[in-house]
């Protein structure tokens, strides 16, 4: 009997599918105990039951918990040094392709994605963050429409056959390692088939909307979890990587940030699903969690297709998934040693991180800790530890909250989605709730089986210390990128950049980064490239910079770097006085890698930076930079729901409340004394600056009068034309732009407008 046959046989009479799959892996590398290889196999049936939203169930049947099949890393059929046997052939699907296509827009020729270009190849550019974001999504768009004239014109919805769940180039080309968690897949339907009537995003985002399947991406789901519980929700940063949807014909357009600039797919609807005897279906991979919307299974599925394959993406580290998802940058704490004193000891610190609303936060169990009776093996051969957590598994912080009594609690999410969390003090249901009731009181915990549970501080910073810190941007800051390639010599002419600083800029951030492995077309490479060692120097220059580049080191003054790192990328946030700068990227054994080069500076700043052996008239600058942002006409999202009509303007524009309401106008300006919007705008964020202590881009209200008052002389409408602008423009905690807004609508009721 073929394969096939065995498959319909055993689905004839009703056996599970994680038996079939047992069968047929038997049968392609019989192991040496059968019973012993059984109960592995059960095992690990029983800890892949996930938990999601599911499709609607078959006839009466009740919908059964998510049953995703994951290999283990000491799974008996890897076949030793080889992937598992299903992985070296092209995957049987059904419906098959040859079915899909007569009823489906499709064709080799129609362009899916931007090109994937190494950093030595690109150009140059100095812009603002939207407008970086937005040039790249303005083409994602165009292309998206072209499909979708196609489909409207033929009736039928898009097919990606370039991305086909029944090809092996697609799940795990030639060159997957043992260890590959990839399930096989073996029948697909469309999202919005599977989900009948299920919007893109069903009231916005949160952390428990998306559980991770049958693939070992813990990394990149904890990730989209974490950024999905950011507080800084008014920038909608997970919903604008979604720049076109069109569910009706299964189009979408998804960004993500790859090697210093933004990227883009285009991918169809189809998921991979698994269903039950009775009929039930659901996710095979990523799957929504609480109630039915198709964005946790399309992000996951456009991911894959950014690095090529799933293989691609089954394993790897979350800090990286967080600068692909926001074009921010990325690092890790290590809250056993290094970082210990600083952020490890006490909560205060991790706290202000916490707070800030452009930081996101992952974490996983240090590999220091020792198994306290926890141990049994994860879905994807994590390491069993303490308290029913895992070692090799990826988590997200979603929240930290220290109660009126000083004692600090974190809430961190299992991205499972199910009841695999911490079993330890203060997890679900536990007695020192009751025993301490002031905390439940101001904790509200919630006992679900969800993934999500609270810990103390002194048990999350001894057993999470392995904290990954993302960071990502403001919308109008200026983002300086260069371009290059690592010379065999780190201080040449092309390796060389100068930064002349016209004014103070004390929020001055420096990234170097390089190639990465993921992007090469070679799946070898993506599983087995390392990064090489690499950091970044900057000097401050006595004087402006000699003509002669022999010359240049003599004018050298105080010196600041980065730690050395073999990762992709490397920062550091420096306070710039006005002077001349020497900024140098350094590598070790890594002549020819590409790299790029990216300073971020807030809109306020004026500066400007060559390369060396290009030379001052190819300088490029803030104020140049801004003016070309303003001509990049910013994204909406075609379809965020089915009953939207006309699209739904993103948080990629530099001020949207500002846009709506015109701002204020040039008279209203020069009547407060101030010569024009530019000097308008230097001045409000100024102000705000000078609140904003921590660096944290936010302000309460308190804190938002007092800058307010830093920027006007006082006057007796003031404190109540603020108060409400305020009550009526501001939500919360403000970042600059919303403070830009209430300044104006402040202002403008003072005047009478």
């Amino acid at each position: 009997m073929s394969d096939q046959e065995i498959r319909n046989y055993l689905a004839d009479h009703k056996v599970p599918q994680f038996i079939d799959q047992f069968v047929l892996s038997v049968i392609a590398n019989p192991p040496d105990d059968w019973k012993q290889s059984m109960v592995n196999m059960v095992e690990r049936q029983e800890r892949a039951a996930g938990k999601g939203a599911k499709s609607a169930p078959a006839g009466n049947a009740e919908p059964e918990a998510a049953t995703s099949l994951k290999f283990s890393y000491e799974d008996p059929f890897a076949g030793g040094d080889e992937a598992p046997a299903y992985c070296q052939k092209d995957p049987t699907i059904q419906p098959p392709e040859r079915q899909i296509k007569p009823k489906t827009v499709h064709s080799p020729d129609i362009v899916t994605g931007s090109l994937m270009k190494k950093p030595q190849v690109m150009k140059d550019l100095c812009t603002t963050v939207s407008a970086r974001f937005n040039h790249a999504a303005n083409k994602c768009q165009s292309q998206c429409k072209v499909i979708q004239e196609k489909c409207n014109q033929e009736g039928k919805p898009f097919f990606d056959e370039k991305f086909w769940f029944g090809k092996r180039t697609t799940m795990y080309p030639k060159g997957s390692p043992p260890d590959c968690t990839v399930t096989e897949p073996h029948k697909v339907q469309r999202a919005a088939e599977l989900y009948p009537g299920a919007p893109l995003f069903a009231d916005g985002v949160a952390a428990n909307d998306i559980v991770q399947g049958a693939i070992g991406d813990c990394f990149f789901v904890g990730a989209v979890s974490a950024l999905a519980s950011c507080k800084a929700e008014y920038l909608k940063p997970l919903e604008r990587l979604f720049v076109f949807s069109d569910i009706k014909n299964g189009i979408y357009g998804v960004m993500f940030f790859k090697n210093g600039g933004w990227r883009w797919v285009i991918i169809d609807d189809y998921v991979a699903i698994q269903q039950s005897p009775q009929g039930d279906t659901w996710p095979q991979y990523a799957a929504p969690g609480s109630q039915p919307e198709l964005w946790p299974m399309l992000i996951e599925k456009a991911y894959a297709k950014m690095h090529y394959c799933w293989d691609a993406i089954d394993g790897g580290w979350s800090r990286y998934a967080l600068e692909d998802l926001t074009g921010g940058l990325a690092y890790t704490l290590d809250l056993h040693k290094k970082d210990k004193k600083q952020y490890g000891t006490f909560p205060s610190k991790f706290q202000e991180l916490n707070d800030n609303p452009l930081v996101v936060l992952g974490c996983s169990v240090g590999w220091h800790v020792k198994d306290g009776g926890g141990g049994a093996a994860g879905r994807a051969g994590e390491e069993g530890t303490i308290g029913g957590l895992f070692k090799g598994h990826a988590y997200s912080v979603l929240t930290m909250h220290t109660c009126s009594d000083g004692q600090a609690f974190v809430r961190v999410r299992n991205p499972w989605g199910n009841d695999a969390e911490w079993k330890g003090a203060y997890s679900d249901g536990s007695p020192e709730w009751d025993q301490n009731p002031l905390y439940k009181r101001e904790l509200n915990p919630e006992f679900k089986d969800d993934g999500a549970f609270w810990m103390k501080w002194e048990d999350f910073s001894i057993i999470f210390t392995d904290i990954d810190v993302a960071r990502f941007f403001r919308y109008d800051d200026v983002v300086f990128t260069f371009y290059g390639a690592a010379p065999e010599k780190d201080f040449v002419e092309r390796n060389v950049f100068i930064l002349k600083v016209d004014q103070d800029c004390p929020e001055a951030l420096f990234t170097v980064a390089q190639d990465d492995p993921l992007t090469s077309k070679q799946h070898s490479v993506r599983k087995n490239g390392k990064f090489k060692g690499m950091m970044l120097s900057v000097w401050e220059l006595t004087e402006a910079p000699p003509k002669n580049f022999e010359d240049l080191q003599n004018y050298f003054g105080q010196k600041t770097q980065t730690e050395p790192v073999a990762g992709r990328t490397s920062s550091k946030q420096m306070n710039l006085k006005k002077g001349w700068y020497c900024v140098v990227p350094r590598f070790r054994n890594a002549t020819g890698i590409g790299y790029y080069l990216r300073l971020t500076v807030p809109f306020t700043a004026q500066m400007s930076m060559y390369q060396w052996d290009e030379g001052p008239a190819e300088a490029q600058d803030t104020v140049t930079a801004q003016s070309n942002a303003q001509q990049v006409p910013a994204v909406g999202i075609s379809a965020l729901h089915p009953s939207e009509k006309g699209g739904a303007s993103l948080g990629v524009q530099t001020s949207q409340k500002g846009e709506e309401s015109g701002g204020l106008s040039q008279a209203v300006i020069e009547g407060l004394g101030i010569p024009n919007k530019r000097k308008f705008d230097k001045m409000v964020q100024k102000a705000f600056n000078g609140v904003d202590k921590g660096g944290r881009g936010a302000l309460d209200k308190v804190q938002g009068k007092e800058a307010f008052k830093k920027f006007v002389s006082r006057q007796p409408k003031i404190a109540e034309c603020f108060d409400q602008s305020y009550d009526k423009y501001g939500k919360g905690m403000v970042d600059p732009i919303e403070f830009k807004d209430i300044v104006n609508h402040t202002l403008l009721a003072m005047s009478g407008q």
